[in-house]
């Protein structure tokens, strides 16, 4: 609540320069399930909606990347419109803020809005293979393989993840989680590095957190593409792709419209690999959604609701990974 306030004071004195013209201002927090790094608000007076994304000095970066290339992403990539970049803001103790003009629509549902998933898999290949956005960049790197793109998604997140989760006292756990977790992130990394299909270049401009999550559906109909704070150069567009089909591909499905993105982006090894991704997105939805339940500590008004979504997603997915994998 003492977040809110301070950002809707902050909008009362400088919401004119964002079109905002009434008073008081209205603010409310956004709950992201997806994740904790960054906070999200929404601001009204009563006529004019905006959206507002801060970021810590730490994770200030991507976001400060983003708005660089904000104007290019908003003309070829569906990203919304930003309004501005504040940095060092006092609006809630943050680094950075970004302000957008509000979006009102959905996401889109992966079970039933297939036009949609077809139609972001489509702009997806567009992004990767955006030779302009890739010099903007700053390259591919030299010599990155679709292996490191898969460790530094994934296995890197995991081991962070552990760090958060192995301090913290979750009863709940089986004996020995910590070790079992410890040594499947191992084996996810040794199998990329042995798969020879994960061997080819990193070569795609990508997104980096490509979830049905951060996709809009517009009350007009319109698909737009939100959170672009990973926005890489360097990367593997069809892991992209594998992670927006991750809740058809964990139920034995999308393998048609991966297939179909493969054929568009022009990577016939893209297939070989999906039994990898599979496996790295399922063993992230067991780590990460005990790293989010340890974290909803920082969320006063929603932790018990969020530490039993949490806790029931990683159940559900260290049942569905034992099955798959063994145990």
């Amino acid at each position: 609540m003492e977040d809110e306030r301070r950002v809707g004071r902050w909008f009362e004195i400088h919401g004119a320069r964002f079109g905002l013209l009434g008073h008081p201002v209205l603010c409310r927090a956004v709950l992201n399930l997806g994740g904790f790094v960054n906070r999200s608000f929404t601001v009204a007076d009563g006529r004019r909606l905006l959206h507002v994304k801060l970021a810590s000095a730490e994770n200030a970066p991507g976001l400060r990347r983003w708005a660089t290339l904000h104007r290019r992403l908003e003309t070829d990539h569906r990203a919304p419109r930003l309004l501005g970049a504040i940095e060092g803001t006092d609006m809630a103790g943050e680094a950075l803020a970004l302000i957008f003009e509000h979006v009102p629509g959905r996401a889109p549902n992966p079970l039933r809005d297939r036009a949609a998933l077809v139609e972001a898999l489509a702009a997806a290949a567009a992004l990767h293979g955006d030779r302009g956005l890739e010099a903007a960049l700053g390259g591919p790197g030299e010599g990155r393989t679709c292996a490191d793109d898969l460790i530094e998604t994934y296995v890197d997140r995991l081991r962070a993840d552990m760090e958060v989760v192995v301090p913290a006292v979750l009863d709940f756990l089986p004996d020995g989680f910590a070790a079992w977790a410890r040594r499947e992130i191992d084996a996810l990394e040794a199998a990329a590095r042995d798969t020879p299909a994960f061997a080819a270049p990193a070569a795609a401009v990508v997104h980096g957190d490509l979830h049905t999550g951060n996709l809009l559906l517009g009350e007009d109909g319109r698909l737009w593409l939100l959170d672009w704070d990973d926005l890489h150069a360097g990367g593997d567009g069809a892991l992209d792709a594998a992670n927006l089909l991750r809740p058809l591909l964990l139920r034995g499905g999308g393998e048609d419209l991966f297939a179909a993105y493969a054929r568009l982006a022009g990577d016939p090894g893209a297939a070989e690999r999906v039994p990898l991704y599979c496996r790295a997105m399922l063993l992230d939805e067991v780590v990460d959604s005990l790293a989010d339940f340890v974290e909803a500590e920082a969320l006063p008004g929603h932790r018990e609701a969020v530490r039993t979504l949490k806790r029931n997603a990683h159940s559900e997915a260290l049942a569905a990974y034992r099955r798959e994998y063994g145990d």
